[in-house]
């Protein structure tokens, strides 16, 4: 995933999670993520988005956990794979 990849997320309306560890965005991600109100979870661990980038994203999305931790608690884990098959068929439908 890049930053022109992000991109085509703006067009999920149900998106409620997204882990982007390890992938190549950066802050240039940000604004675009910004706009996924949906959004309750954000994973951003190892990727090239600053500090800086990761609060303006908070601030932009205050009822998102936003974090560069990827899975902190079992339950974490647990609400990430409850939500794969929304992400899986926001796949299918985009492509």
């Amino acid at each position: 995933v890049t930053d022109a990849g992000i991109t085509l997320l703006t067009r999920a309306e149900q998106l409620d999670t997204l882990a982007l560890r390890e992938t190549q965005i950066t802050d240039s991600s940000i604004e675009s993520l910004a706009q996924i109100k949906s959004l309750r979870t954000i994973w951003v661990g190892q990727t090239k988005v600053t500090d800086a980038g990761l609060e303006k994203l908070q601030k932009a999305l205050p009822n998102a956990k936003v974090q560069r931790q990827h899975f902190e608690t079992q339950s974490d884990l647990t609400y990430h794979f409850g939500s794969i098959l929304s992400q899986i068929s926001l796949q299918v439908s985009i492509r």
